[in-house]
């Protein structure tokens, strides 16, 4: 847009000369403001150029602040993977994995590092998120349910038994906790 912009007041200016030398009214008088249409065309330009260059300025830094965040996500995986190639191809499951979802692929990377770092092998880890965002979208508790279940099973994972504290972080967040766990082990 910016160099469209540019060219377009060009040419502006270009017929703002072609006009200037054209004589207007009888005698050779140029027209009233006729004189000053370089001026205005200018003005037009910069504005034109400003109104258009911010927008792009600012998606460019959008642009730029995603394509950074995906080279730290592949850096946290490529660390937590042991390799480039396992990295790519588990970001490449998780982005065709957020195409199902009400999910955004961020939101689902965040909690797929959080439960790897608590030490849940890598082929857990889609199909438990595929269970906690079933879960946190039926409840429509979205992201933040899906942050909170993830932080409090991968609690569970660290300390290897199951402690008051992260069933009730699961009760909070829309789990029937409790009731899964009398079921789980046969008691009322």
């Amino acid at each position: 847009f910016h160099v469209s912009t540019q060219a377009a007041v060009a040419s502006l200016r270009t017929f703002s000369a072609a006009l200037k030398s054209v004589p207007f009214a009888a005698g050779g008088i140029l027209l009233p403001g006729v004189a000053d249409f370089d001026k205005q065309i200018t003005a037009v330009g910069k504005s034109l150029t400003w109104k258009l260059s911010l927008p792009l300025g600012i998606a460019s830094a959008g642009a730029l602040k995603l394509a950074g965040d995906m080279e730290q996500t592949k850096i946290a995986f490529t660390t937590m993977l042991g390799s480039a190639e396992a990295s790519n191809e588990f970001i490449a499951e998780m982005k065709e994995f957020a195409k199902t979802t009400p999910f955004q692929f961020t939101d689902l990377q965040t909690s797929a590092k959080r439960m790897m770092a608590f030490g849940f092998a890598t082929e857990q880890v889609l199909p438990m998120l595929t269970n906690i965002g079933d879960a946190t979208a039926a409840l429509g508790s979205g992201a933040e349910g899906l942050g909170r279940i993830t932080t409090a099973i991968g609690q569970i994972q660290a300390k290897g038994r199951v402690q008051a504290q992260e069933m009730m972080q699961l009760t909070e967040g829309g789990i029937p906790a409790w009731e899964l766990l009398a079921t789980a082990m046969g008691k009322t």
